[in-house]
């Protein structure tokens, strides 16, 4: 839908320093789209609705400009993905604090009435004070038009919930799938429903056939009930709060087993390849510096 570039905006405060945002612009090549449009102004009212300690906070939008942006907070750390490609899978207190901090963005997404959909290693951010969840771009809430056509799936299948894959029911309880998928994927280094084909990973989902063996006994549990096949079965995220121990704050950055954050690198000067973008005006979006995909870990919206 789009590309996400670390970026600077404007405070307001004369002589104030910009504030450093997360800024996703739709595709140029879809911006005359109305079905991509429409989709880009949903993940934008998903994510107005959305607070919270462990959520990359909406800033700033317009889905009416030329080319469609939103600013975000932006969260300095490599996604819990990159992370776990580089270092392996969390220590004990690492994955106490991120599973706290997931649970509480639930509970925070699920009070506001949206259902994020695609919770998934990518788009979890381990900043330097905390795990916070990012991409609410195929978020679901009461009222949002379709914008997909019918029998089409939308999410990243090995952490889709097998409802999800059986009869694209969207409820808060696929949240919570995703949730166990996530931190068995944490806690093992890889993920709980293997690596093959999608057709063998749609099927080991579907009948509940995952890989549990490794995982700290104290987590199990909740794990293995999060992932149940019947969404009625699985815990709300109220109670898996309740249950892990963990800062309200969410992951320190010298947490054991949680490589130290990534220096973000300086922002004089702009890329070969960054968009060209109109001086900041009122209504403009942030001026782009560096893609957030390069040299800068972690940049989120």
């Amino acid at each position: 839908m789009g590309e996400v570039w670390r970026a600077e905006y404007p405070t307001g405060a004369s002589g104030g320093a910009p504030r450093r945002v997360a800024l996703k612009l739709l595709d140029p090549h879809r911006v005359d789209a109305p079905a991509a449009r429409a989709r880009f102004a949903r993940e934008v009212e998903a994510a107005r609705r959305v607070t919270g300690p462990t959520i990359a906070a909406l800033l700033d939008a317009d889905v009416d400009a030329p080319q469609p942006w939103l600013a975000s907070a932006y969260v300095a750390g490599p996604t819990l993905a990159d992370h776990v490609t580089a270092h392996g899978a969390l220590g004990d207190s690492a994955l106490r604090a991120l599973g706290s901090a997931l649970a509480q963005a639930l509970v925070a997404i699920h009070a506001a009435g949206v259902v994020h959909r695609d919770l998934t290693p990518r788009n979890v951010v381990l900043g330097p004070d905390g795990p916070r969840v990012v991409d609410f771009g195929i978020a679901w809430y009461d009222g949002a038009a379709s914008i997909t056509q019918t029998g089409a799936r939308v999410g990243t299948p090995s952490w889709m919930a097998p409802e999800r894959l059986t009869r694209d029911e969207v409820t808060a309880a696929g949240d919570v799938w995703s949730w166990g998928a996530v931190m068995a994927y944490a806690a093992l280094g890889f993920p709980a429903v293997g690596g093959s084909g999608p057709e063998v990973v749609a099927h080991r989902i579907i009948s509940g056939d995952v890989d549990l063996a490794g995982v700290p006994a104290w987590l199990g549990p909740w794990v293995a009930a999060a992932m149940s096949v019947a969404p009625a079965e699985r815990p709300t995220p109220a109670a898996l709060v309740a249950a892990i121990p963990g800062t309200s704050a969410g992951l320190p950055p010298t947490a054991p087993g949680l490589a130290p954050t990534a220096p973000i690198p300086p922002t004089s000067g702009l890329p070969p390849t960054a968009p060209v973008l109109p001086p900041t005006a009122p209504g403009s979006p942030p001026t782009a510096v560096w893609p957030a995909s390069a040299s800068a870990p972690g940049a989120a919206a």
